[in-house]
């Protein structure tokens, strides 16, 4: 038993005497050199760190400095900074002297140049470099990029002047709606002081109505931005409409708020609703007359039709059994009643010119062309007139009214002929978001003075020509019904007419 309990103790004897051997021959730690340290340091920055000579050659140059600046260390050290413009000269040079009179710097704010071209702020503090006599020998700087701060401050402070100008109602507001700030601005718009107006919940206390939607589920349900009207309280109980901007912005916490920008638009938003009221007024004149036009028009075809009849069967029967005067008393209430029926046939084709007119239609100009030179097959032959094709496109208009327009226009462009067969040039073009549909002639041309007033009711160039005057007004009409427009120039060399459409689409 006793021997047994004797060896684990010999062993744990032999253990300490083997621990004390290895202690007694390990070596003391040594110390790191100090310059050694002080590079490690100096590389491992994330700041740029770069050192000169008095005379300006860079000493150190680290790996942050390469990133800032875009040179290597092996491209500056033993050469002049190369950061620096032309027009920062002197001021470098004025900071170099401060430096060497031993002031330095604690971040100023510079702007230098890198690499590749770029302009960078940098804010820069600098120390100077003595030797063991205490002499300055050199300047050890430290850069930090702060060119993106620079550019939000700068965006911040043109927002807050922008809003200062333009004397905008700004607070801002917690996700419960409780006001944390309130500018002066909204002071004056609504009535309340900031004291009274921070802390309560903003859409109780202006009694907010929409215009325009709802801004909350909006924002939410798009990128965060909402604009429209709404309908305001102030403090005397006026209700005053906004033109209200509103961004959801996050805060340092985590948390949101929103910043609501408000303009008084109260009287714009009553001059527009009197200017709709106007138009709805003037466009239930405007059906109405055109229903009384339709209605007298239509009512009268039956009785000028019978008149003109009966004008013709009385000439017919009494034609050689009245005198000369009766005969042409006859003939002027034929010819009357002829024009009359002309004239109220093309009253009904006004009044109905926009009918069926889906401004989602579309026709080939060509395919119109061919149906209108067939319709007026007999007029185009016994003028002698010419049809010459430009190019041709599919247009946004109905196949009725494209029709109906080249009708009137080539029509036209004959009934004006000149003393030479009418040549007449029909074609399209497209021009940046319209298409430009052209009718020119080479007949007598339209007077400057007279342009506009051709496309007026009963408007005619000459009283020699057949016509009511009506023709050019139902192109206007169509045309305007599609929101284009028509005018008219200038033919070819300066003689003639051309007439110009213009189609969105």
């Amino acid at each position: 038993m006793a021997d047994s309990m004797a060896e684990p103790q010999l062993e744990l004897t032999a253990l300490r005497k083997r621990l004390a051997e290895l202690e007694s021959q390990a070596q003391p730690a040594q110390p790191l050199p100090a310059a050694e340290m002080l590079g490690a340091i100096i590389q491992a920055s994330p700041l740029a760190i770069v050192a000169i000579t008095a005379g300006g050659e860079v000493t150190l140059w680290n790996a942050a400095a390469e990133r800032t600046f875009g040179w290597t260390s092996a491209e500056v050290i033993g050469k002049p900074l190369p950061f620096i413009p032309v027009e920062k000269t002197d001021e470098h040079r004025e900071m170099r002297a401060r430096d060497l009179a031993g002031e330095g710097f604690r971040e100023r704010e510079i702007a230098r140049r890198r690499k590749d071209g770029a302009t960078i702020d940098l804010s820069v503090s600098t120390a100077p470099i003595r030797d063991s006599a205490g002499g300055i020998v050199g300047i050890m700087s430290i850069y930090i990029d702060i060119t993106e701060r620079k550019a939000i401050q700068d965006s911040l402070r043109q927002q807050a002047e922008l809003l200062q100008q333009n004397h905008d109602a700004v607070f801002v507001w917690k996700i419960d709606g409780a006001i944390e700030y309130w500018n002066p601005a909204a002071e004056l718009l609504y009535g309340w002081s900031e004291e009274e107006a921070v802390g309560r919940v903003s859409h109780q206390l202006l009694e907010t109505e929409s215009v325009s939607g709802d801004p909350w589920i909006e924002m939410l349900s798009a990128d965060d931005r909402w604009r429209g009207e709404l309908k305001h309280t102030t403090r005397d109980g006026r209700r005053i409409v906004v033109d209200s901007r509103q961004v959801l912005v996050p805060r340092s916490d985590g948390a949101r708020v929103v910043l609501e920008t408000n303009r008084d638009i109260t009287e714009r938003a009553r001059a527009e609703a009197e200017i709709r009221s106007a138009n709805d007024a003037l466009r239930r004149a405007n059906a109405d007359l055109e229903q009384f036009a339709y209605a007298a028009a239509h009512d009268l075809q039956e009785p000028l039709r019978n008149m003109s009849i009966a004008a013709e069967l009385l000439e017919r029967d009494l034609h050689d059994k009245v005198s000369g005067d009766v005969s042409m008393f006859l003939e002027t209430i034929t010819r009357g009643s002829r024009r009359m029926q002309s004239l109220v046939n093309d009253l009904l084709a006004y009044t109905r010119s926009i009918e069926g007119g889906d401004q989602r239609s579309s026709a080939d100009l060509g395919q119109a062309i061919d149906h209108t030179c067939s319709d007026l097959a007999k007029i185009i032959e016994g003028s002698g007139a010419t049809i010459v094709r430009g190019a041709t496109a599919v247009l946004p208009i109905s196949e009725a009214h494209l029709s109906q327009l080249l009708t009137n226009l080539i029509g036209n462009a004959i009934k004006y002929k000149s003393e030479n067969a009418p040549v007449i040039h029909v074609g399209a073009a497209r021009k940046g978001r319209e298409w430009r549909l052209y009718v020119s002639d080479n007949g007598i041309g339209i007077p400057t003075q007279y342009r506009e007033r051709v496309f007026g009711l009963f408007k005619r160039l000459s009283a020699d020509v057949p016509g009511t005057g009506l023709g050019l007004a139902i192109c206007k009409r169509i045309v305007e019904h599609y929101g284009g427009r028509i005018w008219v120039e200038d033919g070819e060399g300066g003689t003639g007419s051309r007439f110009w459409i213009a189609l969105p689409g």
